[in-house]
């Protein structure tokens, strides 16, 4: 009975030396495959839901440079443009940069930005948030619209925005790449167009003139055609002297052929330095607003 009664209580003991160690390991591995991939920055808020959202907050600064890719001056000069064009436009308008997106994508990083830092004026949270992330291998810039803004971000017009832009990103230009981009969505949402291009505007300028020279020429050919009181000859014979003027017959005799023939390759692409496109329609925040919008690679 004694021995049935030790072999009891040692096999209790393992169990509670064995719920003892489970629950040791639980708390030193089990936080370590909780947490994320990567560190996400101190704004973000995994738990962060609709009831959350605040907005039109002007103490946070429209251009945040976490890359540190601006000099000073072109840090002043583009937070006075984006300030310019939010009172101008009764709209917000946000510059991000980032070393990385942190396992978010863009879309989700620079959206769950804008409704976590109380961007976004009037009660739809009316903005724009343009993000330059140099995440490694995936280096790009997307804008995204939301609120009345988003209207203005079809695929159409990011693609051409987007076009504007890009051999500033692949040069390094940064700022004058944003500075030139948020230039365009003014007059896009000011005059419902985008800026007319080089060609565009000689067009403009020559179709016309163009309809003015053929409408002037036909008005000049029929005032002189008006004008004439002679009768017109049937053959050049009316003209000639048969005594003075005398043609010998000749001939023309065709020795050699020499012919130079320059192959011109017409296989490469202007679009060369693209390194990929994408646009999102009606994605749905954190924060439960609506976005659109999209960008390029390089």
């Amino acid at each position: 009975m004694s021995m049935k009664r030790n072999r009891t209580f040692s096999i209790y003991n393992f169990c509670v030396m064995l719920l003892c160690v489970i629950c040791v390991l639980s708390v030193l591995v089990l936080p370590a495959f909780a947490e994320p991939a990567e560190d996400m920055p101190d704004w973000y808020d995994p738990d962060f839901s609709p009831a959350d959202v605040y907005h039109n907050d002007p103490s946070v600064p429209r251009v945040v440079d976490n890359a540190g890719v601006f000099s000073e001056a072109e840090y002043d000069r583009l937070s006075r443009q984006l300030e310019s064009m939010r009172n101008e436009l009764n709209m917000d308008f946000v510059l991000l940069t980032d070393d990385s997106y942190h396992g978010q994508g863009y879309i989700k990083y620079a959206t769950d930005f804008y409704d976590m830092n109380g961007y976004g004026l009037g009660d739809d949270f009316s903005g724009v948030i343009f993000f330059l992330c140099f995440e490694p291998g995936d280096r790009g810039f997307e804008a995204y619209g939301t609120g009345r803004a988003e209207k203005y971000m079809t695929e159409r017009n990011v693609d051409k925005m987007s076009d504007k832009i890009m051999d500033h990103m692949v040069d390094g230009n940064y700022a004058k790449g944003v500075e030139t981009y948020f230039s365009q969505l003014r007059t896009l949402i000011k005059k419902g167009r985008l800026p007319l291009s080089g060609s565009q505007i000689a067009a403009l300028v020559i179709i016309p003139s163009l309809i003015g020279l053929i409408g002037g020429g036909i008005s000049l050919s029929s005032a002189k055609a008006s004008m004439r009181t002679v009768v017109k000859a049937t053959t050049a014979a009316e003209y000639l002297n048969p005594i003075s003027f005398v043609v010998n017959g000749s001939v023309d005799n065709l020795i050699n052929t020499d012919v130079s023939r320059t192959f011109i390759d017409r296989s490469s692409s202007s679009g060369g330095r693209s390194g990929g496109s994408s646009y999102h329609s009606g994605f749905h925040s954190s924060g439960g607003h609506s976005f659109s919008g999209g960008g390029r690679r390089f």
